[in-house]
C-alpha cells in the first residue's frame, strides 16, 4: 500500500476507535457489576492499536502526499507557479532516487520518456510539459518511498481492525447460530 492508501485507512477506522476508546470509562462500570466486558477489552486493544498507527502516519506521512489529492493537482499547482519555480531544487529527490522510479510515467503520459536528468526532461518536452511529468513523477515516487515503514503500518492496520472488529464478527455468527 502507498501512503495515500494508508493514511485514508488509518483516518477512515479512526472514528470507531475514538468511539470505542470513550466508552472505556462507562464499560468500567460495567465491570465492577461483574457483567463480562472481554470482548469489549479485545476492541479497547484493537482501538489503542490504531491509534498509535494513526498517530504514525500522520507524522510519517510526507506532506506532499497529505496536501494533493493526487500528482495532476500537485503538477497543475506547479504549472501555475512556473515563473517562481527552480526546477532542479524542486525536482532534486527524483535525480536521488533515480534507481528506484519506474521506466515509464505509469501510463499518465502520451510519449514515455525515461527519466535521466532534469535538464535533459526540460530540453526534450519543454519547460511547462517537463514541470507537469517531473510533478507527477515525485508524487509517485513519494507516494512509494519508505516501503518498510509502509509495510508496518499496514500490519499494525490489520492487526488493530481485526481486534476491533472482532467482537462484532463473534456476535453475528452467534446471531446466525454458527
Amino acid at each position: 500500500m502507498n501512503w495515500k492508501v494508508i493514511h485514508g485507512l488509518f483516518e477512515g477506522l479512526l472514528g470507531k476507535c475514538l468511539l470505542v476508546i470513550a466508552l472505556a470509562t462507562p464499560m468500567s462500570f460495567l465491570a465492577k457489576a461483574n457483567i463480562d466486558i472481554s470482548l469489549f477489552s479485545i476492541s479497547l486493544v484493537g482501538s489503542l492499536i490504531v491509534l498509535v498507527g494513526y498517530i504514525w502516519t500522520a507524522v510519517s506521512t510526507p506532506t506532499l502526499i497529505k496536501s494533493h489529492k493526487n500528482g495532476h493537482c500537485y503538477a497543475k499547482e506547479l504549472v501555475n507557479l512556473e515563473e517562481y519555480l527552480d526546477s532542479v531544487s524542486e525536482f532534486k529527490v527524483l535525480e536521488e532516487y533515480k534507481d528506484k522510479l519506474k521506466n515509464n510515467y505509469d501510463g499518465y503520459f502520451y510519449k514515455q520518456n525515461d527519466f535521466k536528468d532534469i535538464d535533459s526532461t526540460i530540453n526534450d518536452i519543454g519547460k511547462k510539459q517537463s514541470i507537469r511529468a517531473l510533478a507527477i513523477l515525485k508524487f509517485n515516487l513519494i507516494n512509494e518511498l519508505n516501503s518498510f515503514q509502509r509495510w508496518c503500518l499496514s500490519l499494525l492496520f490489520l492487526v488493530g481492525s481485526v481486534l476491533v472488529f472482532l467482537p462484532l464478527i463473534y456476535r453475528i455468527f452467534i446471531i446466525l447460530g454458527i
